[in-house]
């Protein structure tokens, strides 16, 4: 194998595929990085078995071949390069690389035992980029963070002809939102538990190709879903099971209605938490005439924020996780969040006014006092 190729494209396509390097890899060939080189391209393979990841970029290809580099020393050698031409050859499974006065050669292994890794068909739906990037964002917080229960890890894709609905939940709070999606030419229903880990390296994915669009394929056979952007593409596993019925929890009602200025509830919010450390981060907000947001600790003191807000309903006196609150509120887009619930021990529904298709719920907790 022998081609040349230029450090810039090479080091960019590094930068997305190592991605796909996990710390502790299941097996020893997977801790390298398979390169191919056929027609004029070099490719860059990289897979945990969860996550892989592929990319091409135009190389002189002298000869061809494929073999598997060690990620982590090829990665860090190349990020050292100056800006230009490399030369690379491989020959009984060690590789030469030339590059502005450096020589440098590094021992190999073999492709042969490299996992095959799902490819792309050509079907699927067409989806933008910044919008997906944007309605993901407000629900991946809400997947769940440890595998007691493995489904709740992912988020759930509702794929109709029209729209893909988004939901995340981890028993405590839920975030659902749904894209519309333009005519695709494919109009089958599908639903698919995708885990939130991938989806939170598509998520940075997005952001380094700066593609304006991508494509989705399920690939229900092989339980696996390719996102195929020019010239890269990265397939994940999909998780088993059926997703919780979410819609039960989602209250039809309220008897309690707050329109409240966004950055002064995060204020409030940040500034009782602070107090709330040394008790599983519960703070009060009561809900009067005025809304008060607290929390006290016998040790070290208590705070209290009064904040303006529209109100109508019942008065209430709702417990809540400081970080359930701080972790939705930076995603609301509009200046002020709505807030519904039926009562104390209810579950409370907040809204965004410029994204009428998200909710997010939170569980409230049930204090002693």
């Amino acid at each position: 194998m022998k081609f040349e190729v230029s450090s810039v494209e090479l080091k960019r396509a590094l930068g997305v595929v190592f991605k796909g390097i996990s710390n502790k890899p299941h097996l020893p060939i997977l801790s390298g990085l398979l390169i191919r080189v056929k027609n004029n391209v070099t490719s860059l393979t990289a897979t945990d078995l969860e996550i892989s990841f592929w990319m091409e970029i135009e190389a002189t290809v002298k000869e061809e071949g494929e073999v598997v580099v060690p990620a982590r020393l090829f990665y860090d050698l190349v990020s050292t390069l100056e800006e230009g031409r490399i030369n690379i050859e491989v020959s009984e499974l060690k590789m030469k690389i030339l590059a502005k006065g450096v020589d440098t050669e590094i021992l190999c292994q073999s492709a042969d035992d490299y996992p095959v890794i799902p490819t792309s068909n050509t079907k699927g739906i067409t989806i933008n980029s910044s919008e997906f990037r944007k309605k993901i964002d407000k629900v991946i917080m809400s997947s769940a963070k440890d595998d007691t229960r493995p489904i709740l890890t992912g988020i759930l894709f509702k794929i109709t002809g029209k729209d893909i609905t988004f939901v995340a939940t981890d028993g405590f709070r839920l975030s659902v939102n749904v894209m519309e999606l333009k005519a695709n030419g494919e109009s089958t229903e599908e639903k698919v538990i995708i885990p939130s880990r991938s989806l939170g390296e598509l998520l940075k994915v997005i952001s380094e190709l700066t593609a304006e669009s991508f494509r989705v394929e399920i690939d229900k056979h092989s339980k696996q879903v390719i996102f195929v952007f020019s010239g890269m593409e990265m397939s994940s596993r999909i998780l088993d099971g059926e997703f919780p019925p979410y819609q039960q929890i989602i209250p039809n009602t309220y008897t309690t209605k707050i329109s409240l200025d966004k950055q002064s509830l995060v204020s409030a919010v940040k500034r009782a938490s602070l107090f709330a450390r040394e008790s599983a981060n519960v703070i009060r907000v009561k809900v009067e005439d005025k809304l008060l947001v607290s929390a006290e600790n016998s040790q070290i003191g208590s705070n209290v924020t009064e904040i303006e807000g529209k109100i109508e309903g019942e008065k209430i006196n709702v417990a809540f996780n400081a970080k359930y609150l701080l972790d939705f509120l930076p995603v609301v887009e509009s200046d002020f969040v709505e807030w519904e619930t039926e009562g104390e021990l209810k579950p409370s529904v907040f809204r965004d006014s410029k994204d009428e298709k998200w909710l997010q719920v939170v569980m409230p907790i049930r204090t002693q006092s």
